[in-house]
């Protein structure tokens, strides 16, 4: 539980309080005045910053339909793994994945012939 909370609240909460420390020391208009840089040159340094941090903040909003990744490593190499609780690490090899290779070869062959 204490994960959850430090993944979810926690470290993001930090993160934009370092972000909105970041603006406010690195590129607000008095350090670029003292600096000598244009306008240009700020907003291009601000936009450096605010590009990829709202890219990623509407990465995490969207949800984009993919097939589950338990499913795919079923589907890919044989194993299936139990996932009945978290922290659940068992699992079954349905088939092997050299059997799974020799198989789809064989279709293949089929197809072709």
């Amino acid at each position: 539980m204490i994960v959850i909370i430090l993944v979810k609240f926690i470290i993001p909460s930090l993160t934009i309080i370092n972000v909105i420390f970041y603006f406010i020391g690195e590129f607000s208009d008095k350090t670029a005045k003292s600096r000598g840089w244009g306008p240009g040159i700020t907003w291009l340094g601000r936009l450096l910053w605010i590009i990829p941090i709202g890219l990623a903040f509407i990465g995490t909003c969207v949800n984009v339909k993919m097939a589950d990744i338990y499913v795919l490593v079923e589907k890919q190499h044989g194993i299936k793994f139990n996932n009945t609780r978290m922290g659940d690490h068992t699992y079954e090899l349905t088939s092997s994945a050299v059997e799974m290779k020799e198989e789809t070869q064989k279709q293949v062959d089929e197809i072709e012939a």
